[in-house]
């Protein structure tokens, strides 16, 4: 289960990034959605982080994520 967890997931993440939210994608979303897809993406990272035991690691993740999208956005 482990591995499969630990090859699925960052797979999954692999292509709904590809599809939806790579710049040259022709199916990328915009606006809310695309907001909306990034957070949960980058949320369950975060997530993942704390429960092997990198609560920190996953506290400077969700900082550096936050600031560089108010950058994007900026």
């Amino acid at each position: 289960v482990h591995i499969a967890l630990g090859v699925g997931v960052p797979l999954l993440a692999i292509l709904l990034w590809g599809r939806f939210l790579a710049p040259n994608s022709k199916t990328r979303l915009t606006g809310t959605a695309y907001l909306i897809l990034k957070f949960i993406l980058f949320g369950a990272a975060a997530i993942g982080l704390a429960v092997t035991g990198q609560v920190s690691l996953a506290i400077i993740f969700i900082i550096v994520a936050i600031i560089n999208q108010v950058l994007l956005i900026v």
